[in-house]
């Protein structure tokens, strides 16, 4: 035969057992549910970043485009200029070598007739040229 201690020794310890266990369920499950919360506001939160993310990303992609535009805009308008830089240049120099330039040897010409009237000076004059070194 089983002693009478050890039976009621055993039920009070199996109901021991059962409130415990009840309790750790208890507190199991409040854990779960304050887990599954904080992960659905996590979520949440990760839906806003990858929302605002996309939408830099977007603001990213629009702004290399107008960048680019705008760098061949500015290429464009560029090489525009020095066409019309070279253009000017080149009429400079036809102004030099053209009327201006014999104008100016004309006035040579005459400032050398002058001086030779008078200080009796005679030298032989070059022919002007515009990219000489004075």
């Amino acid at each position: 035969m089983t002693d009478p201690i050890s039976i009621e020794l055993l039920r009070a310890i199996h109901t021991s057992i059962e409130k415990m266990a009840t309790t750790l369920r208890s507190e199991l499950n409040e854990l779960g549910t304050g887990l599954r919360a904080e992960i659905r506001e996590t979520n949440r939160r990760l839906d806003d970043v990858n929302h605002r993310l996309d939408s830099t990303n977007e603001r990213l992609e629009r702004l290399e485009e107008r960048t680019t535009e705008g760098f061949l805009q500015t290429n464009t308008k560029l090489a525009e200029l020095t066409l019309q830089v070279d253009r000017l240049g080149d009429r400079v120099d036809n102004i030099l070598t053209g009327q201006l330039g014999q104008d100016v040897r004309e006035l040579k010409g005459r400032m050398e007739r002058l001086a030779s009237k008078v200080f009796g000076v005679s030298e032989p004059s070059e022919p002007y040229n515009p990219h000489a070194k004075r």
